[in-house]
């Protein structure tokens, strides 16, 4: 897409504080206003404006500087919004990541769950980057689930290849314990493909759900803890 070249001119507002050239101009469809920065203006005597006598202030811009000042910032605007599209239509493209999974579960997990420092430890511990120096001694973390996983789509990854790489990870003396039992890797790529399925509503070739009536809790029976907003 070509960078726009608005045809409308600045326009000047009055502040409390004086006043001020504005730019508007529409992309998409969508409104964008901005403010350009003081004006080189006087009152003409009948209720408009007129420009001053002289060189403009260094802090001050006339109608020709403004209307330069507004190309650039439409330009820098157009270019701005095309990176963050692009970025989101990659995203939707390649879908969510192992990565991006992993670390929101650790965010609700110590911010949502509560979970104590001991269980944030050893979540964050086996959810590692691969290649980061400890912060004691020597070594570097292995990362085995991030280095397989991390820049995978994790709706596309299935329970088969969790199972191998748990089974791999296991052999470890150190990853034995709470990576055979796996919560946040196996948890996250169910909660990911749970997304996927309901995004795709029921036009998606998967099975339509049944959904039941209201649940009933009996009384004296303990409330549900609290699940991952994606697990719900």
């Amino acid at each position: 897409m070509a960078a726009p070249n608005p045809t409308s001119r600045p326009y000047l507002r009055q502040r409390s504080s004086g006043v001020f050239w504005h730019a508007k101009w529409s992309r998409n469809g969508h409104p964008v206003v901005r403010s350009l920065g003081r004006a080189w203006v006087e009152p003409d005597g009948r209720g408009g404006w007129r420009r001053r006598r002289g060189r403009a202030a260094a802090d001050c811009l006339t109608e020709a500087q403004a209307h330069e000042r507004m190309l650039v910032l439409v330009r820098e605007h157009h270019a701005d919004q095309e990176l963050l599209e692009h970025d989101e239509f990659e995203r939707r493209r390649r879908g969510v990541t192992f990565r991006e999974v992993a670390l929101d579960y650790l965010d609700w997990l110590r911010d949502v769950r509560g979970a104590k420092p001991s269980t944030l430890r050893a979540v964050q511990s086996n959810l590692a980057e691969p290649g980061i120096a400890y912060k004691r001694g020597n070594g570097v973390t292995a990362g085995q689930i991030m280095k397989a996983l991390g820049d995978r789509p994790a709706a596309r990854i299935t329970m088969r290849e969790i199972n191998l790489l748990l089974r791999e990870a296991s052999a470890s003396s150190r990853s034995r314990g709470w990576l055979v039992h796996s919560s946040p890797v196996r948890t996250g790529i169910q909660a990911a493909r749970r997304r996927r399925r309901r995004a795709g509503g029921m036009g998606g070739a998967g099975r339509p759900r049944c959904r039941a009536g209201p649940r009933r809790r009996l009384l004296g029976t303990a409330p549900r803890r609290a699940r991952h907003p994606a697990l719900a």
